[in-house]
């Protein structure tokens, strides 16, 4: 059982540094490595591999399956806001994917669930910034 998965490691970084190059293996290697002690922060994480620039706020109320994502990623459960507190719950299920520039907020509640996959430029959200009182088109 060893052997077999020693083999199946050994396959996937074959795979990793035959598609990404020497260096680019490496670095790839070590950003799942730091994704790996990040996610330990987490309330509950299976697997998470962000290659690029990433924020995560709220750790305690974010619960993530498995979760592959691009670079420039924020995702945050907001406590609190202007004296005002919060209960967030954020799941994002198994097999899920981001590509770049990606914003997931919340106050409350936002569920993705298993196999989503969402393209470049994506705010979710289930709150938003107040209203507008001033003067003009979109005063309230």
């Amino acid at each position: 059982m060893k052997n077999t998965a020693r083999r199946s490691a050994k396959a996937k970084l074959d795979e990793i540094f035959r598609g990404e190059g020497f260096f680019g293996g490496i670095s790839l290697l070590l950003r799942f490595l730091y994704c790996r002690v990040y996610s330990l922060r987490l309330r509950k994480c299976g697997s998470l591999l962000i290659r690029g620039k990433f924020s995560i706020r709220g750790e305690k109320f974010i619960s993530i399956g498995s979760l592959q994502a691009g670079n420039r990623i924020l995702i945050e459960a907001v406590e609190r806001y202007h004296g005002q507190q919060f209960q967030p719950e954020l799941s994002i299920g198994k097999r899920v994917f981001f590509s770049n520039d990606i914003h997931i907020g919340c106050t409350h509640r936002v569920i993705l669930e298993d196999g989503v996959m969402l393209g470049s430029h994506v705010y979710i959200t289930d709150h938003d910034h107040g209203t507008y009182g001033g003067e003009g088109p979109h005063s309230h």
